[in-house]
């Protein structure tokens, strides 16, 4: 079973990817995580987590000047190119575990090793579980090949509460993620 998740900033995405996974009960997922930090200081940022093996490394940091670019954080694009890709390159090697990519958006667009990774890894995964926010869907959207997909579900503060039910529940239907690695 392969589901495709979009949704805006702030519609609870990663909230209803925790809430599948906990429901699905998987024995181990591949793939990676986007997680926010919130330093003391109350700047913020953002890190990749890598479900493998819990590694984790910063690739958004609070602007420090002018020539930091567009946007409100200045990104360090060689982290997805070097950690998010090496790690997707495991998970693709792990065909019996369902791939988890919690989420994909504007950050990564400039990481070009990254975004083939993400789709050389989709393309071997049977199972997986890939949000993408809406508004980077554009991009991703022939990279992922999104008509592969077995179901694609927009996150709204409507259906967020009952979504993870739904999803947990078409990974576990025979022919819809009841594969080995799976429980």
């Amino acid at each position: 079973m392969r589901i495709l998740l979009t949704g805006e900033i702030g519609s609870g995405k990663s909230t209803v990817v925790r809430e599948v996974l906990r429901l699905a009960a998987f024995e181990r997922v591949t793939g990676l995580f986007s997680r926010r930090v919130d330093e003391r200081d109350g700047s913020r940022g953002y890190r990749l987590v890598s479900s493998l093996d819990g590694r984790e490394m910063r690739f958004a940091f609070p602007k420090s000047g002018p020539d930091d670019g567009p946007g409100k954080f200045r990104i360090d694009r060689e982290v997805f190119d070097r950690f998010g890709a090496e790690v997707l390159r495991a998970a693709a090697r792990d065909a019996d575990s369902p791939l988890v990519i919690d989420e994909l958006g504007i950050f990564e667009r400039g990481a070009s090793a990254y975004v083939e990774a993400v789709g050389e890894c989709v393309a071997r995964k049977r199972d997986a579980l890939v949000v993408v926010q809406e508004r980077a869907r554009d991009f991703w959207t022939p990279i992922l090949r999104t008509e592969e997909f077995d179901r694609c579900a927009e996150v709204t503060l409507r259906n967020r509460d009952g979504l993870p039910i739904t999803l947990a529940e078409l990974f576990s239907r025979p022919g819809g993620g009841e594969r080995p690695g799976n429980r």
